[in-house]
């Protein structure tokens, strides 16, 4: 007896469309309000822009940002932070309709407590496309939509007269990897004020002389957090070296730390 078997090859054919948020943030993306000694209120002025072809929706909410040295960038909870100021602003709407090829104008008041200290207080407006929430409809079981959709953090920060910045390196981490040694150590700001770093690593050899240098990254250092360094070394001859973490916000000292490593 002879059985003819057939296969039936049931292939899922995923329709991938991009569908880009219309909503784009025209102004800065971080915007800063330096208060003169006793300044209470602050405005500001958040633009948003719609290149498309039919009004676009967006939603504004108040939250809280962090730099964590293993998470890397963090949203809370408005007010979740020591130095947020999410409370002191206040926004017309969360809620915003931007015609096709135009722009709004979004104005936020910012109001100082009374009891506010010295220093860096800070929060972020995100702006998310009113899109990203919809659901598409009419799907057939043999098809995947996917939308894009483009969220913008814009940072708010007030700075009030008093306060200095704190930088200190700390946590070194050293990996091995297939191109040389990478150098992972935390630089964290103690002290009341935003720090506007820049930094760079000197490997000096066994005899004092400077063999390389990494340049680092431009950085936002907010009081009482911290972010990560890294640094990759290559093309380094067995030996023992030192390294130089170098941290320059060039209005407060310039700091550093000294490592100790050896290559074999």
């Amino acid at each position: 007896m002879r059985i003819n078997s057939r296969f039936l090859f049931l292939t899922l054919l995923a329709a991938t469309t991009t569908v880009s948020a219309q909503v784009q943030v025209s102004s800065a993306l971080v915007m800063s309000h330096n208060l003169a000694s006793g300044q209470r209120a602050a405005d500001g002025v958040l633009t948003l822009s719609n290149p498309g072809d039919t009004p676009a929706q967006a939603r504004i909410t108040l939250n809280d940002i962090k730099s964590d040295p293993k998470a890397g960038v963090v949203y809370l909870k408005a007010g979740a932070l020591p130095r947020s100021n999410a409370s002191w602003i206040n926004l017309p709407s969360s809620s915003v309709t931007v015609p096709a090829h135009g722009k709004v104008s979004v104005p936020y008041h910012i109001t100082i407590p009374q009891n506010a200290s010295q220093g860096t207080y800070w929060s972020v407006l995100l702006v998310q496309p009113v899109t990203a929430e919809n659901v598409v409809k009419n799907q057939t079981p043999n098809n995947i939509v996917i939308k894009q959709v483009t969220q913008y953090a814009v940072q708010v920060l007030v700075n009030l007269p008093g306060g200095q910045a704190h930088l200190k390196f700390k946590q070194p981490e050293l990996v091995k990897t297939a191109d040389g040694i990478t150098l992972n150590v935390e630089l964290t700001n103690t002290g009341e004020r935003l720090s506007l770093p820049t930094t760079h690593a000197e490997i000096y050899d066994a005899q004092g002389k400077l063999v390389q240098k990494v340049v680092g990254r431009d950085r936002r250092v907010y009081p009482g957090l911290s972010v990560l360094e890294t640094y990759q070394i290559s093309g380094l001859k067995p030996g023992k070296y030192q390294v130089l973490v170098i941290a320059d916000d060039k209005d407060n000292d310039v700091v550093g730390a000294r490592y100790n490593i050896t290559v074999e």
